[in-house]
C-alpha cells in the first residue's frame, strides 16, 4: 500500500507528513487510520460518533454529513 500508518508516523511514533507525496497516499492512509478507530471502537458507530460530538469533529454517520460516507471496509 502506497500510502498507510507507517508514512504519518516517524520513527518515535509522532505524527508527520514527510512521506505522503500526493493526495492518493493520504487517503490510503487516513483510511488505514479510521480502520484502526472502528476496530478500537469494536465496530460500534455510536461509540465514534459520541466522540466526535465530544471534540466537536462532524459525525460521520450524522445524515446532514457533507459528503457521501461509505460504511467502513470490514478487517
Amino acid at each position: 500500500m502506497a500510502g498507510s500508518l507507517n508514512h504519518i508516523i516517524d520513527s518515535n511514533g509522532k505524527f508527520c507528513m514527510d512521506s505522503i507525496d500526493n493526495l492518493g497516499d493520504a487517503y490510503e492512509a487516513l483510511e488505514e487510520c479510521f480502520m484502526i478507530i472502528y476496530e478500537l471502537a469494536g465496530g460500534d458507530s455510536k461509540k465514534i460518533s459520541t466522540a466526535c460530538q465530544k471534540y466537536g469533529f462532524p459525525d460521520p454517520w450524522d445524515t446532514n454529513y457533507p459528503t457521501d460516507f461509505k460504511e467502513p471496509m470490514k478487517l
